[in-house]
């Protein structure tokens, strides 16, 4: 990684005026503009985090930056059972979300029924989204990042990987027991869907991370996952095949016999409706 650190926040953090200066509105790294600082600023003369090292993840294409940070010393009285050293922060940009394919997610998601559509208040609402989806997961015992906060478009949550090396993700990492791996996948993919009740919507192998020391999956980037009412509504069923197609599509360089049906009755425990086969055929082509 090509570590940039900001130590000291205070010098992106200029007095606030009554008209707008242009230097309060330069951004560090196209994401760090005045107000995304001072929520930094704020959270480490708090003690939530430490020092801001350099960003881990970053694309033209990509809703957010991930940064690396130190755990700040009053982060352990928040959240009791964290153990972590490190943090993630994740930091949603305006300039590269694709606010049509957030309309498209929120409209359908029981939970968000009134919203507002100014961008700024999208941005905070899918940062929201992605938390609310981690904390459920997180307490239906799947395994992913420790969500710790967010605020307006920062999302703080424990970072997974060591010395502000993420884990690999599974797309690039050659995996020595994947029959194991598999398995311990649809452990957390039952709990997500029996439990959490929440549906990834982007499940792939862009999407889980392999911690290396023990071999075992993490699902991460939930900002597009669904809640769905009982019984499934189809375009919720929809993003479920697809999340399914795409998982045995990947396993099947490793794994023999795996079918899509057979997957989504043994992860939900319910018939697969005949009526959503020719849909699950077009997937498959």
């Amino acid at each position: 990684m090509n570590e940039k650190d900001f130590e000291d926040l205070e010098d992106y953090v200029p007095k606030k005026r009554k008209t707008k200066d242009p230097d309060d509105i330069k951004t560090i790294e196209s994401v760090l503009d005045y107000e995304t600082a001072l929520i930094l600023y704020r959270l480490q003369n708090k003690g939530i985090i430490g020092k801001l090292h350099g960003i881990i993840q970053q694309g033209s294409g990509k809703e957010a930056n991930v940064y690396c940070a130190d755990a700040g010393p009053q982060i352990k009285l928040k959240e009791k059972d964290f153990s972590a050293t490190q943090l993630a922060i994740k930091i949603y940009r305006t300039r590269t979300l694709n606010f049509k394919k957030i309309h498209r997610y929120i409209q359908i998601d029981p939970r968000f029924k009134k919203y507002r559509h100014t961008s700024k208040q999208l941005m905070r609402l899918w940062a929201s989204k992605e938390y609310r989806n981690l904390k459920r997961a997180y307490n239906a015992d799947v395994r992913v990042a420790t969500p710790i906060m967010v605020r307006d478009n920062v999302l703080i949550m424990e970072f997974l990987g060591k010395q502000c090396t993420p884990y690999p993700l599974l797309k690039f990492y050659d995996l020595e027991e994947p029959q194991i791996f598999f398995e311990q996948l649809l452990i957390d993919l039952k709990k997500l869907y029996r439990k959490a009740k929440i549906i990834h919507g982007d499940l792939s192998e862009f999407n889980i991370l392999v911690k290396t020391e023990d071999e075992t999956p993490y699902l991460i980037d939930f900002s597009q996952s669904l809640s769905f009412p009982v019984p499934m509504p189809e375009i919720h069923f929809q993003y479920y095949l697809r999340d399914l197609v795409q998982i045995t599509k990947f396993f099947s360089n490793y794994l023999e016999n795996l079918d899509v049906i057979a997957l989504y009755q043994e992860i939900t425990n319910e018939k697969f409706p005949r009526r959503f086969i020719p849909f699950l055929n077009e997937l498959l082509e």
